[in-house]
Formats: C-alpha cells, sequence, structure tokens
C-alpha cells in the first residue's frame, strides 16, 4: 500500500518534471535534448511573445532572464547603439551575454558547461544580475545575426538561448 506521503511526494516530481520541460526552451531551434535543471524548486515561466517588429533604440529592449529562458518581446532591430534593459524574472543568478554568430542559438561550440566565448565573437555582458534584479547593457550593433544567452555553466545548454537579428 502506498502511503500519503509518497503520493505527495510523486506528485510533486511530476509537476516539477513537466514544468521543467515546459520552460527549458527559449525558441523553437533549441535543442531538445537539454538535461534537468540543477535545482528541485523551478517553475516554469511564461515568456512574452516575440515579435519581428524592429525595435526602438530609444525605448531599448526588454529581456527577461529566468530558470532557463532567455526572452524578449522584439527579436529583431535596426543597426546602430542598442539598450538592452535586462531583468532577472527568475530566483537563480544569471547574466545577459550578446554574442556575433551566424550559427543558431542552439548550435554554438560547448566547453566545460557554457558557451564557448574563446570561439565566440563576445560584443559584451551584464555582471551576474541576482533575482528581481536588472541591468542594462548599451552596444555599438552592426546588420547580422546574433545569440542572446546567460553563460554561467549549464544555463545556456539548460535553454538560455534565443537568436537575435540586426537589419
Amino acid at each position: 500500500m502506498i502511503s500519503m506521503k509518497s503520493r505527495w511526494v510523486a506528485g510533486v516530481s511530476l509537476s516539477l518534471i513537466a514544468a521543467l520541460a515546459i520552460g527549458c526552451s527559449s525558441d523553437s531551434d533549441d535543442d531538445s535534448s537539454s538535461s534537468a535543471a540543477p535545482t528541485a524548486t523551478t517553475t516554469a515561466a511564461a515568456a512574452p511573445a516575440a515579435t519581428t517588429a524592429h525595435a526602438d533604440h530609444a525605448e531599448g529592449i526588454a529581456i527577461s532572464l529566468s530558470e532557463w529562458s532567455v526572452a524578449s518581446d522584439v527579436l529583431e532591430t535596426h543597426p546602430g547603439e542598442v539598450t538592452f534593459s535586462v531583468t532577472n524574472d527568475g530566483a537563480t543568478p544569471h547574466e545577459f551575454v550578446v554574442v556575433k554568430s551566424e550559427l543558431g542559438a542552439d548550435a554554438l561550440p560547448v566547453a566545460v558547461g557554457a558557451a564557448d566565448e574563446l570561439n565566440l565573437d563576445v560584443l559584451g555582458r551584464t555582471a551576474q544580475i541576482d533575482g528581481g534584479g536588472s541591468e542594462e547593457l548599451t552596444l555599438s550593433l552592426e546588420a547580422g545575426s546574433y545569440v542572446l544567452l546567460c553563460n554561467i555553466p549549464a544555463h545556456y545548454g539548460l535553454g538560455m538561448r534565443t537568436g537575435f537579428t540586426v537589419e
């Protein structure tokens, strides 16, 4: 006979697995073979709907970091000075890194559990941002393809990445 406590533990475990399966992807090009999240207290956050409309540089581009996604309502902008207004809507510390790359968001080279920055064109990054914190990052971007990611070890592999276009 299964005890009430065992049923509760099994139910919570299944809920966490379902939440992780929903929250592990930030774009449709992501690798679906991501491993489980490193904590058992993860909840999935709904990402804002993305648009291909060009961002107004004066207002900046809002970026939401959470376990395990990088989300923005704008995934395309014009060349020039771009300000990313980054908020960590999760509980775990995250960082925000901008990489210029023609590779897909899920295809960057990986080393030691993170995107291999020695073999990437990293244009800028924030410091680690604690849960609930925010920071702005202003960069001069030329036309091309970019990847926006968190590169704390394991976070990129867990789905914290999305493509971004400047044209």
